[in-house]
């Protein structure tokens, strides 16, 4: 209501609140009811509720602000003289995006020069609708029936770029964008909720657009829609768990965009097709009884694997294979656990897919390890977490550690484990090592085996190509309980008995911090210090005693 602009209409539409807002809105309807225009509806999201508004419009132009952002009071006053100035259909403006006090600007047009469709298109101008205002006269090119909230702006505006022949630009920040922590937008947020699907339904809703374009004009709109996926996807590092999702997609548009000249200019973007991906496959052995902690699991599995095929292993499945006489001795002496695992194993090998343990909690999309030959999980120094490994099918290194049951080796017996086995072919063959006096750190090569990341107390994101760091007494103290300690990346080890083992961890901690305390005081104390010379003579006696005792 405090905009300079004289004659307007606000639409104000109640998207099915639960917060009270709608009596908000029927207060300001009350006190303005020339010009406010008041719709309470059932949650039906953010494309919907614009269709609603477009279709109720009134005046000449239209604009949009979201309900959490706010306007400089004389945005709309300025960008409609622009309007009227230019006749042109659509008129945008900077934008100040807000945040932690911070204040950053976002021009809305990045090119150079007079500014025009193409050159928006060219420039990868942000594709926002909030920052800009549109003639009515647009209204039934800008309603389309895609429905999403992940790049729902571009799906209107990158096909309306292609039928409009003027567009203005006022070049200063007349709205605030307020990003909150949770937007739908955010780096987290987008993972957290999975949002890909959205995301990659969005982007070919704007491909579907540009059957009947000129080579021109579609040669444009890919290109955006490329650039999205390179510099939003791609480079983006908080969406390097989606690797193979982006990559899938480019290998399943390629042959509608192979011989556009956007794509023959992005050689970067050509070689980003040739990365090895592991299929979308998961193996699971059946549960016998469900807890709550394999529901806890499932769940966190159905929602960020919820395009994946699941396959069920059993373990009568292994008298189908020809196999090496380690395991039929196994067989024999009921060794479940080491038969299992081979049969896991045996199967990655021939068909490819990731083998997931019960008790294997996702925290994010794995499409950052299936972007890989193939991958396994450090627990710490010298454990592998054998309960998730991924392979793309007939792969060298899953080779290697199949050949371990069979040749003639210490490694070829019982007892010894699969993640034994998995360390000893990765370390034997795939490690780099450097030495450094008594700090030996181990690498491994990528391009022959894949991801080997920390999973443990190192974060999936920075640490992925190395082995964990040395543990702290409070971890080792975790791992005496079973208590597989990470922090809140990936994925967790989800102990059945978690929360008694961090239980007593903390507990460990409060007592070892209270011995330290304990220590601290009796060495200050003058007692100490005085008894300081017959502590030394006992300690040269015990020595002398011990001497002679050997």
């Amino acid at each position: 209501m405090s905009q300079s602009l004289e004659n307007y209409e606000i639409i104000i539409i109640d998207d099915g609140s639960t917060d009270g807002s709608e009596k908000i809105c029927d207060e300001l309807k009350s006190l303005y009811p020339s010009k406010i225009n008041v719709i309470h509806q059932h949650n039906k999201g953010l494309c919907e509720t614009r269709r609603v508004g477009l279709r109720v419009a009134k005046g000449n132009y239209i604009g949009f602000v979201d309900s959490d952002d706010w306007v400089d009071k004389d945005m709309f006053k300025k960008m409609h003289i622009k309007a009227i100035e230019t006749n042109a259909d659509i008129v945008l403006c900077d934008v100040y995006k807000c945040g932690d006090n911070k204040l950053q600007l976002l021009k809305g047009f990045k090119g150079e020069g007079d500014i025009d469709p193409k050159k928006f298109l060219k420039s990868f101008s942000p594709g926002f609708m909030c920052n800009k205002l549109y003639k009515c006269s647009l209204i039934d090119k800008m309603i389309n029936d895609h429905n999403g909230v992940q790049a729902e702006d571009l799906c209107v505006n990158l096909p309306l770029m292609c039928k409009i022949d003027t567009i203005a630009y006022v070049d200063e920040p007349l709205y605030y964008y307020y990003q909150r922590a949770t937007a739908s937008s955010n780096a987290d947020a987008f993972s957290k909720k999975n949002s890909i699907h959205d995301h990659l339904s969005a982007l070919r809703y704007i491909l579907s657009t540009t059957k009947d374009m000129s080579i021109e004009y579609k040669d444009l709109i890919v290109d955006y829609v490329l650039e999205c996926v390179c510099v939003w996807a791609l480079a983006n590092p908080a969406r390097e768990c989606y690797i193979a999702n982006y990559v899938e997609f480019l290998q399943e548009i390629l042959p509608a965009i192979q011989d556009l000249p956007c794509f023959e200019r992005r050689e970067k973007l050509r070689n980003r097709l040739n990365i090895s991906i592991i299929p979308k496959k998961i193996y699971k052995f059946a549960m016998v009884e469900t807890d709550e902690v394999q529901r806890i699991c499932n769940e966190s599995l159905q929602f960020y694997a919820n395009d994946y095929t699941f396959h069920e292993l059993k373990y009568e499945d292994i008298f189908n294979l020809e196999m090496p006489s380690i395991v039929k001795e196994a067989i024999e002496k009921n060794e479940v656990k080491f038969v299992r695992d081979y049969l896991e194993l045996r199967t990655l090998y021939e068909h490819g897919g990731i083998y997931i343990g019960n008790n294997q909690k996702f925290n994010l999309p794995i499409g950052g390890l299936r972007a890989n030959k193939c991958f396994f999980a450090f627990k710490d120094k010298v454990t592998i977490n054998d309960q998730i490994f991924g392979t793309q099918a007939k792969n060298e290194v899953i080779k290697d550690i199949l050949d371990t049951y069979y040749q003639e080796s210490y490694l070829n017996d019982i007892s010894v484990s699969l993640e034994r086995r998995i360390y000893f072919v990765l370390v034997g063959k795939y490690a780099i090592k450097e030495g450094l006096g008594k700090k030996e750190k181990i690498f491994f090569n990528k391009e022959e085996c894949g991801c080997v990341f920390g999973f443990d107390k190192c974060s999936y994101k920075i640490n992925k190509t190395n082995v964990t760091n040395i543990y702290n007494s409070a971890v080792l103290e975790a791992e005496k309980n079973n208590l597989c300690l990470i922090d809140s990346n990936i994925l967790e080890d989800y102990d059945k008995n978690y929360e008694d083992a961090k239980r007593r961890l903390s507990d460990y901690e409060k007592k070892c911090r209270t011995q330290n305390k304990t220590i601290e005081q009796l060495k200050n104390s003058k007692s100490w210090k005085i008894t300081a010379p017959l502590r030394y003579i006992a300690n040269k006696l015990r020595n002398i005693i011990k001497g002679r005792n050997k």
